[in-house]
């Protein structure tokens, strides 16, 4: 889920469209499901921590053949609790944006890398939602919250699927405080 795609020559992904999914073989959350070489996440470092409202509650896998389990996956359902807000991200720039109005007057509040295509073609902006799964604390105060973009299953109502990582910058780092934590389920 915190891992991250690259391209096979190594460099990072910044741009949309890269990195196709291809049949069904792993969750979203997982580095197994796009095409391309995964690596941590930047937000991996020691200066981050789980943010204190996101909890793992469930997941549950289907293998593709109940007496092979580790043969292949069949579906997935990873269930977590934490702040989810929606957002546009603006797909040739990658900003983040709270509304297609401020998309409009370019006041962006963060950054979003994209992995992975889910269907095209798209609306640019790009609704999406922000699951928070870290904050950054430096000498004491709260930093840049980061986590997963997701955007709706078109097959299951209330279900996502992954499709890249996001964060706020420096000016925005209580972007979830008015938001209660609520169960999250991504396939």
């Amino acid at each position: 889920m915190l891992a991250e795609a690259n391209d096979p020559t190594g460099s990072s992904v910044r741009t949309v469209g890269i990195f196709p999914r291809p049949r069904y073989r792993a969750p979203t959350w997982s580095w197994a499901s796009v095409d391309g070489m995964a690596a941590n996440h930047r937000m991996l470092t020691t200066s981050r921590f789980i943010a204190d409202v996101f909890e793992v509650i469930d997941c549950v896998v289907v293998p593709e053949r109940p007496n092979a389990p580790l043969t292949g996956v069949r579906s997935a359902v990873l269930t977590v609790r934490g702040r989810l807000k929606p957002a546009y991200v603006q797909t040739d720039s990658l900003m983040l944006y709270e509304s297609e109005e401020a998309c409009q007057r370019q006041e962006y509040f963060g950054t979003c890398h994209l992995d992975a295509v889910e269907h095209e073609p798209y609306p640019n902006p790009r609704p999406v939602y922000c699951l928070e799964i870290t904050s950054r604390i430096s000498h004491g105060w709260a930093g840049n919250q980061q986590g997963i973009t997701l955007v709706d299953n078109a097959d299951s109502q209330g279900v996502f699927h992954r499709v890249g990582g996001f964060g706020t910058d420096s000016l925005h780092d209580n972007w979830f405080a008015e938001i209660e934590p609520r169960i999250v389920k991504i396939t």
